[in-house]
């Protein structure tokens, strides 16, 4: 594990739902609907989430045939 991953790793630990939703995107890549359905958060929490976790280079943002989904990115793949 990298520093940079070890630091990112202990800033997302002080919010669990961050670490939850990295844990989900780790099975397999999702829609914001089943992220909200498994972490019980509000839509805009995660989609709030979901866009600090883009801008940490975790997770990035792809559609299939409409339907916008979300996977780890390589750096993200790190923390699984």
């Amino acid at each position: 594990m990298t520093l940079r991953t070890s630091e990112i790793l202990i800033k997302l630990s002080r919010r669990p739902t961050y670490l939850k939703i990295l844990a989900l995107l780790c099975k397999s890549p999702a829609t914001v609907s089943k992220l909200v359905r498994e972490t019980h958060s509000k839509r805009s929490r995660i989609k709030n989430y979901l866009n600090d976790l883009i801008e940490e280079g975790l997770v990035e943002e792809y559609s299939i045939g409409g339907i916008k989904l979300y996977r780890l990115t390589e750096e993200g793949k790190k923390l699984c």
